[in-house]
């Protein structure tokens, strides 16, 4: 958890509040070692993160192998855009493989 420092005297309190009332926009502490009393309060910053996606303007995919589980089937990914397409042809592949190692 965060620590907050008293604006009075410098100490450090610990933050047990963070998280249990985000609604709460100035929230009042009463600082462990002189006592007295401050308002605190936090903000959330959002960051966005951008990636050109060719894909998704008539470009290519860029399709990668994902297994599920439980594995039941393989699935082809795009890394860019995470489109899913079920390729059952290679599912079905891995399996006889599988048994033929096996034999």
């Amino acid at each position: 958890m965060k620590q907050i420092e008293c604006p009075y005297c410098g100490t450090d309190n610990y933050d047990s509040e963070f998280y249990e009332d985000p609604s709460e926009i100035d929230i009042e502490k009463e600082c462990v070692n002189c006592g007295k009393h401050f308002l605190w309060s936090y903000t959330m910053e959002a960051i966005f993160n951008v990636t050109q996606a060719d894909c998704l303007n008539d470009g290519n995919h860029q399709w990668k192998q994902q297994i599920r589980y439980p594995k039941t089937e393989i699935h082809i990914i795009c890394k860019i855009c995470g489109k899913i397409k079920e390729d059952r042809a290679i599912w079905k592949q891995l399996e006889k493989s599988k048994k033929e190692t096996n034999q």
